[in-house]
């Protein structure tokens, strides 16, 4: 492996060919280029191949240069000349976790299936744990890409013989590795004893996040230079599965320096890739010499993107966290820079076609088949990124002394008028997503409002420990308020709180309600006959609608984004798990709400902490003054238009 060192950023790469600094690289790389001269044959070359893991052990260097001797694919040798940017699948050195956000139709199952037979041909005693969601799935790669390749294989008499396990599940090897396939979609039993050492995913964003922990467990006993995880999937939405391992790689994206005017393009959604895809019409005839795909710089002093064609073959991965190259690491490989998509007319156009909308294809499709990056789907209130840009406040978390600190200062300054904390019961529920969740709020000088700290509690039916745990939160923050949910076991939890000696104008209790007329918080007023007490029925759907416009609008800030690399979710994802949902009734017109998404894992419970002490501010001490939420004026949308088809347009090319 060679390490090109750019001004910025730090760009690392594999090519084939390239030579070692060790003697044993030199000959590799010598076999290499004699494959090509046409100097060695499969026939002389087998006797070569026998001592191949003795010659790659220990080398830190690529197994793209034996892959020809090794496959064969419709009956030509298998290499990676049409599928380049994988190259760093193939190579000895590996991460301990590797991620590939890919689109559909890019080799990724051909890749799956040749890294983990050339691994366990090159590696004696190897085994690979490869899992699928659906066994459907573990059967197509099984059979129609494992077995291909060893059966097909110009040296099969080196891998496998007649004593050799040769099953859809089990693929032994004469040199005692094995390569074994599984599926774990509604169940994780199916994997649960089985000792490997390295395990790949494929699919992984249709896994339930419950799973892949368990298994993993699998290569927990392996030894530490042959335990790795290899993901690989296509992107959906921003809270997948396969978005939260993205989100914690290195990020490495394809990127390919302009000839014309030195632009590194990004093949990222946050970068260059809409202006990567060019006009709706190519004004060149697109072939090898002149691809579809085109710079997105900007021209010195102008206000017109480059548009020359690029050449996907000069790219190199360059990593956004060159840090976690060698622990996390992610590529994410697009259709728009293969060859055979780029560099071919008719492909190409149909490219274009979709996201056009052709077949149907929605943004979401377009975006995470095609392009491999998560798209938020229209349903979603907000998104990550939306929310990570309300993460502003100094405080964390993990560090309540200093979040209680930070409060008290704001306080003492006259920055923070008033502290509340606000509580949702939590009850563990039927699949423990639900549990006590508080919120410290805090309302601002100017009417916004900032919220330092969160915790949720994990004993929901440790009554007592939850008080206490409140009280100790109101009494560090001086809060002077306690404002929870009335229903459900909230009349029990304000009658403990009050028996320890909280007083009754303490507490204020909201009820969420359905949609309705008039104002979003309406106060009801008790009655002791009944057993009612008083509070205020707040619009549910209403309130938590305002409620993602405020956070969207800067007007609630929260702590510093509180997701732990690896771990589960953090208390500010639980925005991530509101949906819209409207049906219809037979008596009257539709039925609007929001609710926590059933496809989804993660709670909702701080959204109603916030929802709580948000329109308790405002409906109750600020006596209904909301702010007024700006939205764009007419010529902004205009421009942006404008812009977006400047981008897309681009300028006449003379090519």
């Amino acid at each position: 492996m060679t390490r090109i060192k750019l001004p910025s950023p730090e760009v690392r790469t594999v090519r084939a060919g390239e030579s070692t600094s060790s003697i044993e690289g030199k000959q590799l790389s010598t076999l290499a280029k004699a494959i090509k001269t046409g100097e060695v044959n499969y026939d002389n070359a087998k006797t070569i191949l026998q001592n191949i893991s003795n010659i790659l052990e220990g080398v830190n260097l690529s197994m793209v240069n034996v892959l020809p001797l090794m496959f064969n694919l419709d009956q030509k040798p298998y290499t990676l000349d049409r599928h380049f940017f994988f190259e760093p699948i193939f190579s000895t050195q590996i991460a301990s976790n590797a991620v590939i956000c890919a689109g559909r139709q890019v080799g990724k199952s051909m890749t799956i299936a040749a890294s983990a037979v050339g691994l366990a041909m090159l590696i004696p005693h190897m085994r690979i744990l490869t899992v699928t969601p659906l066994f459907e799935q573990v059967r197509r790669l099984s059979q129609n890409y494992v077995k291909p390749f060893i059966h097909e294989s110009p040296i099969r008499g080196l891998m496998v013989n007649a004593q050799c396990s040769d099953s859809i599940l089990q693929r032994d090897f004469i040199n005692r590795s094995i390569l074994y396939f599984s599926y774990a979609f509604t169940s994780v039993t199916r994997c649960r004893g089985i000792s490997t050492y390295a395990i790949f995913y494929d699919e992984i964003g249709d896994f339930d996040p419950e799973y892949p922990p368990i298994i993993n467990q699998c290569a927990a006993s392996a030894p530490r230079h042959l335990r790795f995880i290899r993901r690989f999937g296509t992107p959906k939405t921003m809270d997948n599965t396969m978005e939260q391992y993205w989100a914690i790689s290195s990020k490495a994206e394809w990127c390919i320096r302009c000839a014309s005017c030195g632009h590194w393009n990004n093949p990222s959604l946050d970068a260059d890739l809409d202006a990567m895809i060019g006009p709706r019409v190519p004004r060149w005839k697109v072939s090898r010499e002149t691809p579809g795909i085109v710079c997105a710089g900007l021209l010195a002093g102008q206000k017109k993107r480059c548009g020359k064609p690029l050449d996907t073959r000069q790219g190199m991965w360059v990593h956004a966290h060159p840090e976690k190259r060698w622990e996390n690491v992610g590529y994410h490989v697009p259709q728009l820079v293969l060859p055979q998509h780029c560099e071919d007319s008719a492909s190409w156009n149909k490219l274009l076609g979709y996201r056009e909308g052709a077949d149907n294809t929605t943004p979401a499709k377009f975006y995470n088949e095609i392009c491999g990056v998560s798209y938020d789907g229209s349903s979603r209130l907000i998104t990550l990124t939306e929310l990570k840009e309300a993460c502003k406040l100094p405080t964390s978390v993990n560090r309540i002394q200093e979040a209680a600190e930070h409060v008290k200062k704001q306080f003492k300054t006259g920055i923070y008028q008033d502290v509340i904390i606000s509580v949702d019961w939590g009850g563990g529920g039927a699949n423990e997503v639900s549990f006590t969740t508080i919120a410290v709020c805090c309302l601002r000088y100017d009417g916004k409002i900032d919220i330092p700290f969160g915790y949720r509690s994990l004993t929901p039916h440790d009554h007592e420990k939850e008080i206490g745990t409140i009280l100790n939160i109101k009494k560090m923050f001086l809060a002077t308020k306690i404002v929870h949910d009335g229903q459900g076991s909230g009349s029990a939890r304000e009658t403990q709180l009050r028996m320890l000696g909280v007083p009754d104008d303490v507490f204020c209790r909201i009820y969420y309600c359905r949609i309705r007329r008039g104002a979003i918080a309406q106060w009801v007023a008790g009655d002791m006959r009944t057993g009612d007490r008083s509070g205020y029925n707040l619009d549910k759907a209403r309130g938590l609608m305002w409620l993602i416009s405020f956070i969207k609008q800067g007007y609630v800030r929260f702590f510093q984004y509180d997701t732990v690399e690896g771990g589960k979710l953090g208390l500010v994802d639980d925005f991530l798990s509101l949906v819209e949902d409207k049906h219809s009734t037979n008596f009257a017109s539709d039925v609007y709400t929001i609710i926590r998404s059933a496809t989804s894992q993660q709670p909702d419970d701080f959204t109603a902490c916030c929802c709580y002490g948000v329109h308790y501010f405002y409906t109750h001490v600020l006596r209904g003054k909301y702010p007024e939420i700006q939205y764009l004026s007419y010529s902004n949308i205009k421009e942006l238009k404008q812009e977006l088809i400047d981008q897309i347009e681009g300028t006449e090319i003379n090519v």
